[in-house]
């Protein structure tokens, strides 16, 4: 029996080893089945996801398309960085450092050409633009000014952008120092009537920080241009004027306008300098007249200008001892806050030379010329405390030390040419005020010691002449050749009246008084 039941059994297990294979192949063809049916149900969604995406992107397409026709309409009224223009001409106050800024990513060449409506590059230059009234321009999102000026170097051809656009893009490619980019933008913002005038005052003052005095001229030039002369133009030229040693082109420069010109205090006292530094004096009494109280380092401008002229005032009136010890007071409270500041030394010397404290004149001039030996005027006035001490052959020397910083400075070549009217040299006289003229044709009182040394030359139609040209710059000097001996045994009074009475030249200060006003020689 077991026997039997064993073959039994092992004739029943084969077909039950089929059957089980069979199962198992209907199982895994249902699997595979379903598998196919699971992707294909979720492919169908994908597709039809992707169709539904698409046909919402056609339609934002078409609505775009719109909104990109509104603004093409409304381009010439959209407002831009530009748009604070005026604003910023009168409020510029310090000039931003240059930003490192991202490397270019645009390419070398364009592949295809490509139309960027306005709107995207003024969008960028929203955002990489700020303007605030203490600081001036600055770069908000180096970024995005990158990004704006590589896609507007980029197109091509070039677009029909408002004018405004090409000046923005000038300025912030100037901010990133791409002198290159600035200069295309601001030729292309020109040409489509916008004048660039913050790229190009920024343009002045980069110019001048990194001492390219051709291109700070170039550019200041091509400012007081493209404003048709606008007074804020004509003091940025007078400073690159005065930068480059040309104290009589800068008075030229600042010729036509007035301190009522800058109601902002600190173009101002910007004012205030180029007048010191030409030594109109009238000028400058105009522009501290009424200042109110300032915040530093405005506050030390001013009382800077106000000791300058109290010294001024001093000598104007007799070596005012009260005005004197004044002024240096000021000068000795503010080199306190800056020891080293040149003007500041330069300045208290002058006070202690016209106080005819001569020795201690010597070690506040000294110790500027010690400060910064390339400049005239310590030099010069050092020159002066020698003549006033009765050492005309030490004042010389100093004066030819002021002439080796600078062949420019008028009133160094006056002084020689009044110390050579002391020594009788008459034609080294005339030589030396020659140059002083020619340095600074507009210094009435070199064509009124011109006046003198022709006098005493007897050459009576030269004397006329330059005392003609110092009377129409400074009436004041009729007065004095009244009072000048030599000048009166050779031209009559009725004639000094009579040049006095001539038309006089168109006043080139204004309100501010004559182009000379420097009766402070020795």
């Amino acid at each position: 029996m077991p026997a039997t039941h064993q073959r039994r059994d092992t004739r029943r297990s084969s077909p039950d080893a089929v059957e089980r294979l069979y199962v198992l192949w209907l199982v895994g063809t249902l699997l595979l089945a379903f598998g196919t049916v699971v992707v294909v149900f979720f492919t169908r969604g994908a597709l039809r996801s992707q169709n539904e995406a698409m046909i919402q992107i056609v339609e934002r397409l078409h609505a775009l398309e719109t909104r990109v026709a509104d603004l093409d309409r409304d381009s010439a009224s959209a407002p831009s960085v530009g748009d604070r223009e005026s604003d910023r001409y009168a409020d510029r106050r310090s000039v931003p450092k240059p930003v490192e800024s991202p490397p270019s990513s645009a390419p070398a060449a364009a592949t295809s050409p490509r139309v960027v409506d306005d709107t995207e590059v003024n969008a960028l230059l929203a955002k990489a633009l700020r303007f605030l009234p203490q600081t001036g321009y600055q770069l908000a999102d180096a970024g995005a000014a990158r990004q704006a000026v590589d896609l507007a170097r980029g197109l091509e051809p070039v677009p029909n952008w408002p004018g405004k656009v090409w000046a923005d893009l000038a300025l912030a490619a100037e901010l990133l120092a791409d002198e290159a980019a600035a200069r295309l933008f601001g030729q292309r913002a020109e040409a489509a009537g916008d004048p660039a005038v913050a790229y190009l005052e920024l343009a002045v003052e980069r110019a001048l920080d990194d001492a390219r005095m051709p291109e700070a001229a170039a550019y200041a030039r091509l400012l007081v241009e493209r404003t048709e002369g606008l007074p804020l133009a004509r003091l940025f030229l007078a400073e690159v004027q005065l930068r480059a040693d040309r104290w009589g082109a800068a008075a030229d420069a600042v010729a036509l306008v007035t301190p009522s010109n800058f109601p902002d205090v600190y173009d101002r006292l910007r004012l205030g300098r180029v007048y010191l530094a030409v030594e109109q004096w009238a000028g400058l009494a105009a522009v501290v007249a009424g200042l109110p109280d300032l915040p530093e380092p405005l506050a030390r401008e001013r009382d800077f200008q106000r000791a300058v002229l109290l010294i001024q005032q001093a000598h104007a009136g007799g070596a005012d001892r009260e005005r004197l010890v004044e002024a240096a007071a000021v000068l000795d409270y503010l080199l306190g806050d800056k020891p080293d500041d040149y003007d500041f030394r330069t300045w208290r010397g002058v006070a202690l030379t016209q106080a005819r404290q001569y020795e201690a004149a010597r070690l506040a001039l000294d110790g500027a010329t010690g400060l910064q030996p390339g400049r005239p005027e310590a030099w010069y006035w050092r020159g002066v405390v020698e003549i006033k001490a009765q050492k005309p052959r030490s004042a010389a020397a100093f004066l030819q030390k002021a002439l080796v910083a600078s062949v420019r400075y008028a009133p160094t070549w006056e002084t020689l040419g009044l110390l050579a009217l002391n020594e009788g040299n008459v034609s080294a006289a005339l030589e030396n005020l020659a140059n002083a003229i020619n340095a600074h044709p507009g210094r009435a009182s070199a064509h009124f010691l011109a006046a003198v040394a022709h006098a005493k030359a007897s050459r009576r139609d030269d004397a006329v002449n330059a005392l003609r040209s110092a009377i129409r710059l400074d009436p004041v000097y009729a007065r004095e050749a009244l009072r000048t001996d030599v000048i009166v045994r050779l031209i009559e009074p009725a004639q000094i009246d009579a040049l006095l009475a001539e038309p006089a030249a168109a006043d080139p200060a204004g309100e501010a008084g004559s182009t000379e006003d420097n009766r402070t020689r020795p």
